[in-house]
């Protein structure tokens, strides 16, 4: 009995293990068409710049501009201190205003 319970046990886990291994293949094929969408607008940081002040600048100015902050960030993975002069900042096609 306790061959057959470690057979099952086994038999689960690898196929728990198989499942979880093919997730980001099968989550990667569902992936929406883009073959249309605008690209993201890629900025270079300049002294003085913030967040904020590149969300004004570039952004859709019929949002608030919190939310295009943050979807900057997101988009980065930057923080407001981590900004340097130079660093390039892709701003998402969704912030953009319709041109």
């Amino acid at each position: 009995m306790g061959r057959r319970r470690r057979w099952v046990r086994w038999t689960v886990v690898s196929l728990v293990v198989g499942v979880f291994a093919a997730f980001p293949a099968l989550a990667g094929s569902r992936q929406p068409n883009h073959e249309g969408a605008r690209p993201p607008l890629l900025v270079e940081v300049e002294y003085g710049d913030s967040l904020w002040t590149i969300a004004r600048e570039h952004g859709d100015p019929n949002r608030d501009v919190r939310e295009i902050v943050y979807f900057i960030r997101k988009a980065n993975s930057v923080s407001a201190r981590s900004l340097q002069p130079g660093d390039r900042l892709a701003i998402p096609a969704e912030c953009l205003p319709e041109s």
